[in-house]
């Protein structure tokens, strides 16, 4: 830049002495225009902000951890004068505590009317993330002036987190704990005569007491009633997300692998189970069932948003005033320092740092 500057006003010192020297009007014209040059660049620069348009697309915005985000950016231009050159600075912010990343980007329109420019985001922690670009940079055919032109572009990413292998057991009486419900298997009958399943036609072996004796006189052909299926859900693992400080923060990623980590190691042994925590934000007990590996998913949004509290609440105190009638066989607690316990018994401890190691060495009984 100041390169350029002292060579401009040298160029503007030979021409003030050839328009002296020769006396020459084509030479004094010259001279005039290479004076008026800024100014022309400046109003060419002004038309140029004036007619520019910037958007931002985010095609998938999701993406496992260390996985790639494709961001678009496309710029349509509609002046005589396209720009040649722009930047930007666009902000990564991540939207529940940590610290945030500024990427520089450059775009080259080459005297395109329409382009679009293509960059890629990775993060290897998992997280929601705030997308800004705030304003955009735009410089004159030679480099020497430039103009911002101020934006309100914003999109919001998630990377995941991942899920490990976690070694589970379920004992017997865990696995055919019957409390009260008022969920049912929608594809299976099953042993509950409150509740029915499907009316369907007799079968030989169906007992006389599954007739269904009004349907059975409006059509004279014997219809029977199956029952269905109770959906227990026997295990509830609880997070606590109290802490202070940085490495609270640092380990809400670890906290939420490990939770659904159990939570597909239970999947995979068959049982059904619910994760809750404490909203801070709201004051109230939340809770989400888990019964196929699609609500491990689901469930990874609203994790992702908790907030870290600094008191210790009373985790099950809060759920029964919450959910009174959800029973369960078996409470898992995990919090932000590692721990896991079964009830009051500690079980074990994920560590921060190698999330995947520990668990593999861990053997959770419920």
């Amino acid at each position: 830049m100041i390169l350029r500057w002292a060579l401009y006003i040298l160029l503007i010192a030979f021409s003030a002495y050839e328009a002296i020297v020769f006396s020459n009007m084509i030479v004094s014209m010259l001279f005039v225009a290479i004076l008026m040059w800024p100014v022309l660049s400046m109003v060419i620069l002004l038309l140029q902000r004036r007619y520019l348009d910037v958007a931002m697309k985010i095609p998938v915005p999701v993406a496992e951890k260390e996985g790639h985000i494709q961001i678009q950016i496309e710029v349509v231009q509609s002046t005589w004068f396209p720009v040649l050159q722009m930047d930007a600075r666009m902000k990564c912010r991540p939207l529940f505590g940590g610290a945030g990343e500024i990427y520089p980007l450059a775009f080259n329109a080459d005297g395109r009317q329409s382009c679009q420019f293509i960059y890629e985001i990775s993060r290897d922690s998992c997280g929601r993330l705030r997308i800004e670009i705030n304003r955009i940079r735009l410089w004159d055919y030679f480099h020497f002036f430039s103009v911002n032109k101020k934006l309100n572009l914003s999109e919001e990413i998630t990377f995941l987190p991942q899920i490990y292998e976690t070694v589970v057991t379920v004992c017997e009486a865990t696995r055919h704990f019957a409390g009260e419900t008022e969920d049912y298997e929608p594809e299976a009958a099953g042993p509950d005569d409150s509740q029915i399943y499907q009316v369907r036609e007799y079968r030989p072996g169906d007992r006389l007491q599954m007739i269904h004796w009004k349907l059975t006189a409006r059509n004279d052909e014997l219809y029977v009633r199956e029952s269905a299926d109770p959906l227990c859900f026997a295990v509830g693992i609880f997070i606590d997300f109290s802490g202070k400080g940085k490495d609270s923060w640092e380990s809400m990623e670890a906290v939420i692998e490990t939770v659904l980590s159990i939570a597909n190691g239970l999947l995979e042994q068959k049982c059904r189970h619910f994760i809750a925590w404490y909203d801070q934000k709201d004051d109230r007990m939340l809770k989400r069932k888990i019964g196929k590996i699609e609500d491990i998913y689901e469930i990874t949004e609203y994790l992702l948003s908790a907030g870290i509290y600094d008191q210790p609440v009373d985790m099950t105190a809060m759920y029964k005033e919450r959910y009174p009638y959800g029973l369960y066989a078996v409470a898992l607690h995990v919090d932000l320092a590692g721990n896991i316990k079964k009830e009051d018994q500690w079980i074990g401890s994920y560590d921060r740092d190698n999330v995947e190691k520990s668990l593999s060495e861990l053997l959770i009984q419920v």
